[in-house]
């Protein structure tokens, strides 16, 4: 259990400085922090409600994957899909200039190795790109001659966002290559998905599609060592 008053140092004031429908039933949310954060793309952040407008046995604060980085200074920016929790509820409801606490950042799981020449393939299923965005535009402000693949899956067209975004960063920088789908993982999608002994493969999304990703790639020769997955 989170236990806030053992990390006092990374607890942030916050307002909602922007909401945006990005997709169906998919949301971008924009917080102003009242001091900056240092953080590295790929972590995530505890958002936490003043107060909620229906009861959630699970609490006021969820965990939310960074999609900004550290050089939008002090505006931070999560994706999520609507719901009907108590919490789900209570986030959507929120007004711009709503304040909030903000607790982070945590997890290095989806950071990238320091070594830049460490190849990565991204698999995102749905929401589950979220965690992916900061490292992408991150490479792209760092001209990162890594080379980076994002494999992004939606289950429908209407669920698809930042479609255009994903592109400009290929775009802006060629080491980034981006392979939209629709649908679900399959081993067609991942038959040109080039990688080596060297290659990490960061999985994110629901437990089926990182379950069907798994054994999909480990088919394919990728060994255990080489996945992340969240």
């Amino acid at each position: 259990m989170l236990s806030i008053s053992n990390i006092d140092n990374r607890l942030f004031a916050a307002k909602l400085h922007e909401k945006k429908e990005i997709a169906k039933d998919t949301w971008q949310f924009v917080f102003q922090l009242e001091k900056e954060m240092h953080y590295i793309p790929g972590q995530y952040i505890w958002v936490v409600l003043p107060e909620l407008v229906e009861p959630d046995p699970k609490g006021s604060r969820r965990a939310f994957s960074l999609t900004s980085i550290p050089s939008d200074g002090k505006l931070v920016s999560i994706i999520f899909r609507s719901g009907q929790s108590g919490y789900k509820k209570s986030l959507l409801a929120l007004e711009i200039g709503k304040e909030i606490t903000i607790i982070g950042p945590g997890g290095y799981s989806f950071c990238l190795p320091e070594d830049q020449t460490t190849p990565v393939v991204l698999v995102a299923g749905g929401v589950g790109l979220s965690p992916f965005l900061g490292l992408l535009k991150d490479s792209v402000v760092k001209k990162s001659s890594r080379p980076i693949t994002l494999v992004n899956i939606n289950s429908s067209q209407e669920r698809c966002f930042l479609i255009e975004e994903l592109k400009t960063f290929q775009k802006q920088n060629s080491a980034i290559t981006i392979r939209n789908f629709v649908g679900e993982f399959t081993p067609e999608v991942s038959k040109d998905i080039l990688f080596g002994e060297k290659t990490l493969f960061y999985v994110s999304g629901t437990q089926s599609l990182v379950d069907v990703a798994h054994g999909t790639l480990s088919q394919r020769g990728v060994f255990e060592h080489q996945f992340h997955f969240d």
